[in-house]
């Protein structure tokens, strides 16, 4: 029986005995009469039309379904599995990092059931099955889509089906010196150097890199303050192009959220470093709370004036800025 439904008995279940997680982990077609009979209410049964490789799936369940449908068979929106309105569920990125489920409504099945399917946004309509077409034998992707790669600061793993490539230590320029790159690196977690041709002591004629740890002791993420910051590379296989947005914590319109958190840089008076969006969860690298030398990163506040390309409504001077990294 699919537990998901509606069905009284299953209500008692969920409220009265407290069994709300298991309506969600056991499923089969029990209630395709019940899906059907709510698609004769809606106006149209909403039909996929893929126009990119990644609609395509293998697996007759479709559990390797990794497109872009939101729309329930009945033609219901999705709810974004990163929502728990207006219904709550286990199914989150963090609970379920390797089941597709991200910061999307994308329809998604993760666990065993016979086709995708996702919550709905009809708050008496807890969960439907999704149209997503017909497994195939193989999958010929477009040749344009090449994937993005771009790196997730303040974090050492990637969100949803993102792959990471590798996970390391930020790194950039010593905090007062002049001189070094100006940009910040993820630099993994073991060298290897060319021991033909390395100079073993600090030379002066050579650029330095440093890591970076988390500054500010108010405000975002201050209770990291002194802890370095860690870092993943990864790539989005299903995406053309990515942006980091800065300002907001959401993304453009068509645009998907890959993480989000807060713009993030060196202090105005110090060494200039690149702007960077530095994960919301603030992760740090373990046993390095205590100040070292090195990089600084500090929570960015932006600067307003009346007439200026930065008016005081909507900006407000100093504020600290949030930022999200998008991909299409």
């Amino acid at each position: 029986m699919q537990l998901r439904s509606t069905l009284p008995w299953v209500i008692f279940l969920c409220f009265v005995l407290g069994h709300c997680e298991d309506i969600d982990r056991n499923s089969d077609d029990a209630d395709s009469n019940e899906e059907d009979l709510v698609g004769m209410l809606t106006a149209e049964r909403y039909e996929p039309n893929p126009k990119d490789g990644n609609e395509c799936y293998t697996r007759d369940d479709g559990s390797d379904y990794q497109g872009t449908v939101s729309r329930t068979s009945n033609g219901r929106t999705c709810q974004a599995w990163t929502s728990q309105s207006p219904h709550q569920h286990i199914y989150t990125p963090d609970d379920y990092p390797n089941a597709g489920v991200g910061d999307h409504n994308y329809c998604r099945n993760m666990d065993g059931a016979t086709r995708p399917w996702c919550y709905t946004m009809d708050s008496s309509v807890r969960w439907e099955y999704c149209n997503v077409g017909t497994a195939q034998k193989a999958c010929e992707y477009e040749t344009n889509r090449t994937g993005v790669v771009y790196t997730r600061w303040g974090h050492s793993s990637c969100p949803g089906v993102t792959k990471l490539v590798y996970k390391g230590v930020m790194a950039g320029s010593y905090y007062n010196q002049a001189g070094n790159g100006a940009d910040y690196l993820c630099l993994p977690k073991v060298a290897k150097y060319d021991g033909n041709v390395v100079v073993t002591g600090l030379q002066t004629d050579r650029g330095r890199i440093y890591p970076i740890e988390y500054r500010g002791s108010s405000g975002p993420l201050s209770s990291k303050q002194y802890n370095d910051v860690p870092c993943a590379v990864c790539l989005q296989e299903y995406r053309n192009n990515y942006i980091l947005y800065p300002g907001r914590d959401d993304c453009p319109s068509g645009w998907t959220r890959e993480y989000y958190g807060y713009l993030m840089s060196s202090k105005y008076s110090e060494t200039t470093t690149r702007y960077v969006c530095v994960d919301k969860s603030g992760e740090s690298l373990p046993s390095t709370s205590s100040a070292v030398l090195g990089g600084f990163l500090y929570p960015v506040e932006n600067v307003c004036s009346a007439g200026s390309g930065l008016p005081c409504v909507p900006y407000v001077s100093g504020y600290e800025l949030t930022c999200a990294v998008c991909s299409k």
